[in-house]
Parts: structure tokens; C-alpha cells; sequence
């Protein structure tokens, strides 16, 4: 039984690696948004070894590292209890879907808010993203599962299942969370205080280029039921004085409407009957891309016909002087072998004339 789940658990870790043969592919069809999804995986060093002759992609590449080095920030302050510095990290014009952020365990912070029963943290993360209490890690624990783990952390378990996590939900070795508040032994807690890698940056900060809306993808909101959460979030001042309310909290995770990172307001009647129409038709869009992938591809290039152009130009460009080299290098190393054997030319010389 334990050799299954073991066995289970390295199939679920293989499941959710990225091959690096799917980034390459994402970079070429320019699908910043599958690529954003690597970084909130935990495996954005994968993308640290990938390199795009494209404007774009190059300018999406260099601001990972950047990224990272919040996503790696973000789980720093839970793993310390800084309420604060989660706060400033996640602030406008920072997108909340940072809060999915997973580091290599396929832990999120609420994973390790949760299990660390750091409550006030585990009650910020749902006022944002409540939909988060039931997401898995790698060995398919939710946060309820860590919560359970912990010593005197009711308040946290409630507050993961006024928001909608499953008591009933099983991990890979079919426990569900009960268990574990008896045999808190039987789970690794050394993970919890795992903090996500992120290479060195510059001291000047971002890029001036860098935009949060090259990060931001059409999942970044939440869809959840947030009047769950009201009998828990009106009984405390934790959250900022935006987020101090239901109706706030609520505007928070489920409008999303984000220019460069930036939450906006809730539209009136008529704008929201616009707004959704064209979301639908976006949405269809998307269906039909996905159906006819050759016809996108195709939509797609006639869309950036300059960037195109240039692209293949170089690639034409680059091919052209890496034929010539090799052309060039063949030739000489006939030259040097010629040279390197006199005698053999002096005899092709004397055969030459005696033809003649």
C-alpha cells in the first residue's frame, strides 16, 4: 500500500512538471499566457535557460527574474507572520493572483499560512482568493489538511471551511483532513517554511518597461461564492481599508477588471451588459482557436506581419551567415591540408604536365 502511494505521488509529481519542449513551443506561438502559468507553478527557473529573438518575448523573459523575486517575497512574509509585507507586496499595481503563486512542493502561501496557523495571513488570502482553500499540492493536500496538522489552529480550519474546503477531500494516501489533527506526525511540516528560488536582480529595480498586464492572464480572478466569508470578515479589522468590508472584499476578487495590474471599479448596468458581451464573444474566439489552431496561427501572423517579418528576416540572416561559415571553414581546411603536404603537391603538379 505504501509502494502505491508512493508510486502515486511521483506520478502526480511527473503530471505536473512542464517539459521544456512545451515552453519552446509557447515561446514560438508567442502564448504569454501559458507561460505566466509556468511562473505561478513554482517552475519559473524553467524559463530562465529559454531565450525569443521576438520584441515581446524577449521583454516578457528578461522581467521573470523580477517576478520571481516577489512570488519568492510573498512566501517569505507568511513563512515570518508579516501580515504587512504581504500586504505591500501584494498591493496595486500587483495582480492577487500572485496569492496562487506555488514554490517547488506545489505549496501556496495558504498552504503554509494554514499550517503554520498563521490565521490573520489565512484570513487576507481569502478575503481575496477564497477558491484557494481548496487548491492541492503536489502530494494532494489542501491547506485544510495542513491546518489540521497544526496545534490550537481551529480558527484557521474553520475559516478554510467557511470558504469551501471539502473536510471530506482525500490526499494522494486517501487521509482526509481529520486525520492528521491525531497524526500530525505523518505529515512533513518542514515543508511549510520552503521559500521559492529566484535569481539575483539589479538594485534598480524593475525594468522600465515592466508591465504587470504582460503577467496578468484571463484566470486572474475569482469566481467563488464570497458571501461565505462575510460572518468571518465582519468580525475583524485585519484587512486594509479597500478590503475592510463584504461588499469591498467581494469587488476585490470576482470584477478583476485589470490595466497594467491595476483593479478597477465595478462598471454601471450598461457597461456590465457590454463588458459581458464581449467576454463572450472572446470566449467563443477562444473555442475556435483552439478548434482550428493552423487558422489562429494563421490570424496570428497576419496580425504582427512587421514583427513577423523581421523575425524570419533574421532567422534568414543568421542561417545565411552560418551556411557561409561552414562553407568558408571546409575551404580553408582544404587549403591547410594542401599546404601541409608538399611533396603530394609536387607530385599532383609533375602528373599535371605529363597529361598536358
Amino acid at each position: 500500500m505504501n509502494n502505491q502511494n508512493l508510486q502515486r505521488d511521483n506520478d502526480n509529481k511527473t503530471k505536473d512538471v512542464i517539459k521544456p519542449s512545451n515552453i519552446r513551443i509557447w515561446l514560438h506561438q508567442k502564448h504569454i499566457a501559458k507561460l505566466t502559468k509556468v511562473l505561478w507553478a513554482g517552475q519559473g527557473m524553467r524559463l530562465r535557460t529559454e531565450t525569443s529573438h521576438h520584441p515581446k518575448m524577449k521583454r516578457f523573459l528578461e522581467c521573470v527574474p523580477h517576478v520571481m523575486g516577489v512570488i519568492k517575497d510573498i512566501h517569505q512574509a507568511v513563512v515570518d507572520n508579516d501580515l504587512d509585507t504581504l500586504k505591500e507586496r501584494t498591493a496595486s499595481p500587483t495582480p492577487r493572483i500572485v496569492l496562487t503563486s506555488k514554490d517547488a512542493n506545489g505549496l501556496t502561501p495558504l498552504h503554509k499560512a494554514a499550517g503554520l496557523a498563521h490565521t490573520q495571513i489565512v484570513e487576507y488570502i481569502l478575503s481575496i482568493w477564497p477558491s484557494l482553500s481548496s487548491d492541492e499540492d503536489h502530494t494532494g493536500k489542501t491547506p485544510l489538511h495542513w491546518a489540521a496538522s497544526a496545534k490550537n489552529n481551529a480558527r484557521s480550519f474553520n475559516l478554510l471551511v467557511q470558504a469551501g474546503a471539502d473536510e471530506a477531500a482525500l490526499d494522494h494516501r486517501d487521509k482526509p483532513a481529520e486525520y492528521y489533527k491525531n497524526k500530525p506526525s505523518e505529515i512533513d511540516r518542514s515543508l511549510l517554511t520552503v521559500i521559492p528560488e529566484a535569481p539575483r536582480v539589479s538594485q534598480q529595480g524593475f525594468p522600465a518597461y515592466f508591465d504587470w498586464a504582460m503577467f496578468t492572464i484571463d484566470e486572474d480572478s475569482d469566481d467563488s461564492n464570497g458571501s461565505r466569508m462575510k460572518p468571518f470578515l465582519s468580525q475583524n479589522n485585519l484587512l486594509d481599508n479597500d478590503v475592510n468590508s463584504y461588499d469591498s472584499v467581494s469587488k476585490s476578487k470576482s470584477v478583476h477588471n485589470l490595466t497594467n495590474g491595476t483593479l478597477t471599479d465595478l462598471p454601471n448596468d450598461g457597461e456590465g451588459e457590454s463588458e459581458a458581451k464581449n467576454k463572450d464573444s472572446e470566449e467563443e474566439e477562444e473555442v475556435e482557436t483552439a478548434a482550428n489552431p493552423t487558422e489562429s496561427a494563421g490570424e496570428e501572423d497576419t496580425g504582427d506581419d512587421g514583427a513577423e517579418a523581421e523575425e524570419e528576416q533574421q532567422d534568414n540572416d543568421q542561417q545565411a551567415e552560418e551556411e557561409e561559415a561552414v562553407i568558408n571553414g571546409v575551404a580553408k581546411e582544404e587549403e591547410e591540408q594542401e599546404e601541409s603536404n608538399p611533396t603530394e603537391q609536387v607530385t599532383n603538379q609533375v602528373a599535371n604536365c605529363m597529361l598536358q
